[in-house]
């Protein structure tokens, strides 16, 4: 972010010098002339002082509630869990939610979650909704199989066979 000054003060032997420099950058390298009279001599020189300011870095940070990975049925309502975010100056932050999920089309979504500090610091987190098929129907039908073997016959059943009902 950017602080709109600095009041900077100097005692120049009993004389205080007060003036107000512009701050736009992390490192501000500020030349300004002082003058101050003593004993009727009146005196200027530049001075240059290099001020670091505290700046902001640091992201927020986003949690997802729920899981990071959702699947749910084609068909069922998908349900938004939202998030929480939360910034070491600011504290809680608003989180920007952005994306949809259409639960008629099998697919993959993505949600995007967004949150921002005051000092412009941005976080994303993405949560992913996987929509798949539902199986509508489980058709088990039984069936055997025969083998002879010689004279002697065995027979083999097995458990059956299954499908989706489609054909």
């Amino acid at each position: 972010s950017q602080i709109s000054g600095i009041n900077v003060s100097f005692d120049v032997n009993n004389n205080i010098l007060t003036f107000k420099a512009p701050m736009v950058s992390k490192t501000e390298h500020l030349v300004f002339q002082a003058c101050g009279s003593s004993n009727g001599l009146h005196i200027c020189d530049k001075i240059g002082i290099d001020i670091l300011k505290n700046i902001d870095t640091t992201k927020p940070v986003i949690t997802l509630n729920g899981d990071d990975e959702i699947t749910i049925y084609q068909g069922e309502e998908y349900q938004e869990l939202g998030a929480v975010a939360v910034d070491d100056r600011d504290g809680d932050l608003n989180v920007d939610i952005n994306g949809t999920v259409d639960t008629s089309v099998v697919g993959t979504y993505n949600i995007i979650y967004t949150a921002q500090d005051s000092s412009g610091n941005r976080a994303i987190a993405t949560r992913i909704v996987d929509v798949i098929a539902k199986l509508e129907q489980l058709v088990i039908e039984p069936i055997s199989l025969q083998m002879r073997m010689g004279s002697d016959g065995i027979e083999f059943q097995t458990i059956g066979i299954y499908s989706d009902g489609s054909k």
